[in-house]
């Protein structure tokens, strides 16, 4: 159950909970899960607090400032795998923020084995 954390700017007329239904569905697709298997937490960050460059824009722009997206899921994933859903991670956020999916940052961490204790067991 990978854990999909968004952080970026706000974006008017944006339905948060719309937009993680839509990103959680493509990611569960690329990864060959049940959307109920793709936990999404989104955070918006305060105009102003994200800065690259002295430039510290109020709104999400679509050529800098990068939604910020990590997922931590248990590892086990081939390569390809992996890249498949990094893809769809970032088309999905990009086409929900209405900015290019190169423009879109996906972190991807694997924890190890018995690392993780979830739903009253190690994972």
């Amino acid at each position: 159950m990978p854990v999909v954390t968004i952080r970026a700017l706000p974006q008017r007329g944006l339905d948060r909970t719309t937009a993680a239904k839509n990103i959680g569905a493509a990611i569960a697709t690329a990864a060959g899960v049940q959307p109920t298997d793709i936990w999404i937490v989104w955070s918006d960050v305060e105009p102003g607090a994200y800065v690259i460059a002295g430039a510290a824009p109020t709104a999400q722009p679509s050529d800098s400032h990068p939604p910020l997206v990590e997922i931590s899921a248990t590892s086990g994933r081939s390569a390809e795998l992996t890249e498949a859903i990094l893809q769809a991670t970032a088309r999905a956020v990009g086409g929900e923020l209405r900015v290019p999916p190169e423009n879109v940052r996906v972190l991807y961490a694997e924890i190890p084995p018995r690392r993780l204790f979830s739903r009253g067991r190690f994972q």
